[in-house]
């Protein structure tokens, strides 16, 4: 008979059997809900590196991004964070605003952060994802505002008051980075987390070169804030300028001066809500957006060596669902990616969820459309599990 020493059993469990199993992840999923899993996956702090973002091993990260427009908690669901995931994606951005996080002047609503924004980083965090937090003061969105920031002025003139510090602005940049300033003491720990400003952040009246000086000096004011609160050297992410009619200030964008700073711009291929843009291919389309993202690459790469990140980019789906798929909307979306393919950006991808505070918008949704797959889908979700670098 063949004998087993009890002994010899438990070395060859302990060594061999249990390590194995160690490995193993078990995980359940049920349609798009969690997964879970047996542990935390590491998400290691990041540094740029001239052009490149690398971690702290000196391995290169590319951001491979989803975006979900979400500050009140309505839309960045568990599940849609895990969706993030599964598409093969590594990193999610979510829009805050001032008025969810200094609703009263001066005072930072800590229940905010408590009740909603700290789940919403962790859930990045258990799934291994990075988690960048992009400021949106859109004047013209109200909701973004708190009502002690609103006055009786227009858009352009509320840009230009808060750049030039103009009455009764004079304080809205400190009051903005003071509320960075809190974050950066709340997550000082988290290397996952990555600050960004501003969405949709045009200059109001100023000239390219008066916003481009003012942008710099408030972003380096921001960082030093930042950097005295945090223990981590997180990764800022600053989206250049617009000046409407003109356009992106991107060759009167100074560089800011400070380490560990990616700059940004959007790369939609066009933002019409026309139907008959979503059946018809224009080529000019195309080509102008090619030189906005080759002057781009030429300015922040090339020029002043440093990370460039495609904060938004996509090309809006229609609202009407009799449209599937438009052949406008996936020649264009084929050219955007074909662009990629070659150029070595960083991106998020807008958006990843039906809105439905905003029912009766055209949504920019390019996975699923009112909480339905599409045919289509499927194409694009081939381009994400295989990004290119």
């Amino acid at each position: 008979m063949f004998y087993i020493c009890p002994i010899a059993a438990i070395l060859f469990i302990s060594y061999f059997v249990i390590p194995t199993l160690g490995l193993q992840i078990p995980q359940t999923i049920s349609s798009y809900g969690m997964i879970s899993y047996s542990f935390t996956p590491m998400v290691r702090p990041i540094h740029t590196d001239g052009q490149l973002i690398k971690d702290d091993l000196g391995n290169e990260v590319m951001f491979r991004g989803g975006h979900l427009c979400d500050s009140s908690g309505i839309w960045a669901t568990e599940p849609l964070v895990q969706r993030i995931k599964d598409y093969g994606l590594n990193a999610l951005k979510v829009h805050v605003w001032m008025k969810d996080m200094m609703p009263t002047e001066g005072i930072i609503n800590e229940s905010y952060f408590a009740s909603i924004l700290d789940a919403r980083i962790q859930w990045a965090k258990n799934l291994g994802l990075y988690f960048v937090i992009q400021l949106n003061m859109n004047p013209t969105q109200s909701y973004l505002i708190p009502s002690w920031l609103q006055y009786g002025v227009s858009a352009d003139q509320w840009r230009t008051d808060f750049w030039r510090k103009s009455s009764p602005q004079q304080n809205s940049q400190n009051y903005v980075i003071q509320v960075f300033r809190y974050m950066a003491s709340r997550y000082a720990d988290e290397p996952h987390v990555v600050f960004s400003w501003f969405n949709d952040n045009y200059g109001g009246y100023q000239t390219p070169s008066e916003f481009g000086q003012n942008y710099k000096e408030f972003s380096e004011k921001c960082i030093d804030a930042i950097r005295l609160v945090e223990n981590v050297n997180h990764l800022i992410i600053v989206d250049a300028g617009l000046i409407k009619g003109y356009g992106y200030i991107i060759e009167n964008q100074p560089k800011v001066n400070r380490v560990n700073v990616a700059w940004a711009i959007r790369g939609y291929i066009w933002g019409s809500s026309d139907t008959s843009e979503w059946t018809q291919y224009d080529s000019n389309k195309k080509y102008y957006w090619e030189q906005l993202m080759q002057r781009a690459e030429t300015y922040f790469k090339d020029t002043l060596n440093i990370p460039l990140i495609i904060t938004e980019f996509g090309v809006p789906y229609p609202s009407d669902s009799s449209i599937s798929p438009p052949s406008g909307w996936q020649q264009h979306f084929d050219d955007v990616f074909a662009w990629f393919a070659t150029h070595k950006y960083h991106w998020f991808i807008w958006q990843m969820q039906n809105e439905p505070t905003h029912p009766s918008e055209f949504y920019w949704c390019l996975f699923y459309k009112d909480g339905s797959e599409k045919p289509t889908m499927t194409y694009t979700k081939q381009y994400l599990l295989q990004p290119t670098s």
